[in-house]
């Protein structure tokens, strides 16, 4: 068992949206989920607990080999629509969670969140990958205001330690686009040096230089 969760409701915006809301998705998962060394990871939006107007993150760690969960968390303040997440965990373990948000005072975006292993359960506040950029209303002559229905987010091919988000936000009124951001969430040694030129000297053959604070 997890957590009890109710459907998410539709989305609201900044201006609002007449009758027609945002479709949230309700509460499928709609991003497949991530294995990784015996643990199966899942992302989906649900009600907020606190305020069933509002829709938040819930994500689940499961142990596969036991069939039992060791992380069930639900992520997002009431006051703000969370839908359509899509999660990936690095070759560290390290957890990354996309999704598009808005509230009434914001227009419907993409953003991010994420999480060390290290860290204890829960989730950083959320980011933003790209800000709304106008009231989103398109029904096509429908009922429906049709949002994206999912997001994508991958490994990089080449470095395991990279993660690449494709989320949808409004690029404008009445127009749906889709931003790519990458995130690393380990961190990459770099050395400076606060001098373009440093001289050793000259070292004999089989003799180990000397150090330059």
């Amino acid at each position: 068992p997890v957590t009890v969760y109710g459907a998410a409701p539709d989305v609201n915006q900044l201006g609002g949206s007449g009758s027609t809301l945002i479709d949230g998705g309700s509460s499928a998962i709609r991003n497949e989920p991530v294995y990784r060394d015996g643990f199966l990871w899942a992302v989906h939006s649900v009600r907020n607990p606190i305020s069933s107007v509002y829709s938040s993150v819930h994500y689940v760690k499961i142990d596969v080999a036991t069939g039992t969960k060791v992380e069930d968390f639900v992520f997002g303040d009431p006051g703000f629509w969370h839908n359509y997440p899509a999660v990936m965990v690095d070759q560290d373990k390290n957890m990354a969670i996309t999704y598009s948000q808005s509230d009434t005072g914001s227009y419907i975006g993409a953003y991010y969140t994420s999480r060390l292993a290290i860290d204890p359960i829960g989730l950083q506040p959320s980011k933003p990958l790209q800000t709304g950029k106008g009231n989103y209303v398109v029904t096509f002559s429908g009922t429906r205001n049709r949002w994206g229905d999912y997001m994508g987010i991958t490994m990089d091919p080449v470095d395991n330690s990279n993660i690449w988000m494709f989320t949808e936000y409004a690029a404008g009124t009445n127009q749906w686009g889709a931003w790519v951001g990458e995130l690393r969430l380990t961190p990459t040694p770099h050395i400076y040096t606060d001098s373009s030129i440093v001289n050793f000297g000259y070292v004999e053959i089989n003799q180990t230089s000397d150090t330059i604070p």
